[in-house]
């Protein structure tokens, strides 16, 4: 697939991160009804059904992954749906949604560190601070005396930090495969092998069922439809034109987004704490991406 122009590549990366914006506010309203590897067997197997028809009609479907390709395919299925999905859910079980997409923030940053030790892009004085700034915005965020209830919160922002984490390391290592696929067919193979690791998982769970209201079947409609299909197929197909640096600065959106629909739709309370964290880390942002030059 021959990659869309820069205007268009960005649009769709903006569309993919306010998606996955709300999609913040839709796991902690999901995993408040449904057990998390329920829900990501759900959001995976109704994923993978959504672009089933999409798959089996283009020409992706005459060309197969080559075998060499198979193990990349398998960590970044399991990147995805267990390392930054499920981390997630875990996650979120314990902490605000607006917690969780501050946490995102620091996604780009993460992104450039990491792009440099794997690939090595050049990290100069001005993004290595930046680096820094972002963690000690991080750590303002996730920051709270580890006493009674508020140790369950910090496991919860760990596992939020293991999902961007992961997301990270499925944005750098998916370009190789964007270079002779299209975004629909790793979009396609990340969620139809990921959901195949996930069932073994989701049969030993033990979690009860319960009575799950229309608002939680919603939740997951909008994961599915929303956060899975046409945010990773849009993410993938930009990340395809610019590359993971430059994609993911679109991901300051999450966080924005997370926190507005946080506050509004959840009724969230952000402590003045957590907004310069966040103010860190979006200042570490703008560092880390600043071109060379620039005032």
């Amino acid at each position: 697939m021959k990659p869309v122009s820069q205007r268009t590549a960005s649009l769709l990366l903006m569309l993919a991160a306010f998606l996955w914006g709300g999609s913040v506010i839709a796991q902690k309203w999901g995993v408040t009804h449904f057990p998390p590897l329920r829900l990501a067997l759900l959001r995976g197997a109704g994923a993978t059904l959504c672009l089933l028809p999409f798959w089996w009609g283009s020409n992706d479907r005459r060309r197969p992954f080559k075998r060499g390709e198979l193990p990349l395919l398998f960590l970044l299925a399991f990147l995805s749906m267990i390392g930054n999905q499920l981390a997630n859910y875990y996650g979120l079980r314990t902490i605000t949604a607006s917690e969780a997409g501050i946490i995102m923030g620091s996604t780009p940053v993460l992104t450039v560190l990491l792009s440099s030790l794997f690939f090595r892009e050049p990290l100069t004085r001005r993004r290595t601070v930046g680096c820094l700034l972002s963690f000690i915005g991080v750590v303002l965020v996730v920051a709270r005396v580890p006493q009674g209830a508020v140790v369950a919160s910090w496991k919860g922002d760990l596992l939020v930090c293991l999902g961007v984490f992961s997301w990270v390391l499925y944005t750098l290592f998916a370009r190789s495969i964007l270079k002779d696929h299209s975004s629909l067919a790793l979009t396609m193979a990340t969620f139809s092998i990921g959901t195949a690791l996930i069932v073994p998982l989701a049969i030993w769970e033990t979690a009860p069922l319960q009575s799950i209201p229309p608002s939680a079947w919603g939740a997951l409609s909008y994961l599915i439809l929303f956060a899975s299909v046409i945010a990773f197929f849009a993410w993938n197909i930009g990340l395809q034109a610019v590359g993971p640096t430059r994609a993911s600065i679109f991901s300051n959106l999450i966080p924005v987004t997370a926190l507005v629909l946080g506050v509004v739709l959840l009724s969230e309370t952000i402590s003045i704490k957590q907004l310069a964290g966040m103010g860190l880390i979006l200042v570490s942002v703008w560092m880390v991406n600043r071109r060379e030059g620039e005032g």
